[in-house]
């Protein structure tokens, strides 16, 4: 696949016009929650990059969230994260609009979007989830740490991680959820090679957000229903309270590693309650 980007409608001098507004990288933005994510962000004021593999969704995302404003950016770029060129690529087009990074989240992730057992994985399918799984964060921190440590303030870099993070079996979702319980490792191990750098590092644990994942199974599954009732939040709601957190917990002073997480124990036990309330006595 060759990389592309998308020259949006107005892109040249935005960035100078306010140099103190938040730059940020979304990678895999263009549905869900890194759709979510940008959109929040954007809608904040920052200056915004979105990504795909694929040109037309960019494409359609941008089109979606571009609202003729004069004092923030909002970039599209294709690119497939699996292979070193094209992020090679993607981060070179990136500081012609971008000349600092502050943020970037790596969100891009596949899966099988059906249960299946391990055994009756396609070679090409375990190949496609562990290399844009698992590669893909690796070649983006790789490649965008030289770029943020050159920076006079440094940046941030967020890796996603969803179910399998904690090491527990996925059931049907062996590779994904090995990729994510890599994922964690990976970023613990580069945060200890790292502790002199100006670069954070930091995970973004989503096991309690609605993704693609868990309801394309939703229809075939009460129990997985009912559980997603009482525990999951949609990602336009998440990506509101996630920018708060990045905010108070990541983008400060001296933060170098950060793990936050979508739920507290607190607010898991006030979601249960009134899920129970509203399933027993009808309070909504």
């Amino acid at each position: 696949m060759r990389a592309s980007h998308l020259s949006p409608k107005h892109i040249s001098t935005l960035y100078l016009k306010n140099p103190q507004r938040l730059n940020v990288v979304i990678t895999g933005s263009t549905k869900g929650f890194g759709k979510a994510l940008a959109s929040e962000y954007y809608a904040n004021g920052a200056n915004v990059i979105i990504h795909s593999r694929h040109a037309y969704n960019v494409a359609n995302v941008y089109n979606e969230l571009y609202s003729n404003k004069e004092d923030n950016l909002l970039y599209g770029i294709a690119a497939d994260v699996s292979n070193a060129q094209d992020v090679k690529f993607m981060l070179d087009s990136i500081q012609e609009k971008m000349p600092v990074i502050d943020l970037w989240i790596n969100n891009a992730g596949i899966c099988t979007y059906e249960k299946q057992p391990f055994l009756e994985l396609e070679d090409t399918n375990v190949n496609t989830i562990v290399s844009t799984n698992m590669l893909g964060v690796m070649y983006c921190c790789a490649y965008v740490m030289p770029v943020m440590e050159s920076q006079s303030n440094g940046g941030h870099i967020i890796n996603v991680i969803g179910a399998g993070s904690n090491g527990k079996s996925t059931d049907g979702y062996s590779v994904y959820g090995s990729t994510n319980s890599g994922i964690m490792q990976f970023t613990k191990t580069l945060t200890k090679e790292t502790t002199d750098s100006k670069v954070g590092i930091h995970i973004l644990s989503l096991e309690m957000v609605q993704m693609d994942l868990i309801m394309s199974n939703v229809e075939n599954d009460p129990k997985l229903r009912e559980v997603i009732d009482i525990m999951c939040e949609n990602p336009p709601v998440v990506s509101h309270d996630i920018v708060k957190k990045i905010n108070k917990e990541v983008l400060i002073p001296n933060t170098h590693h950060t793990i936050i997480k979508v739920f507290d124990s607190c607010k898991l036990i006030r979601k249960i309650i009134a899920y129970y309330l509203r399933k027993i006595f009808g309070i909504y």
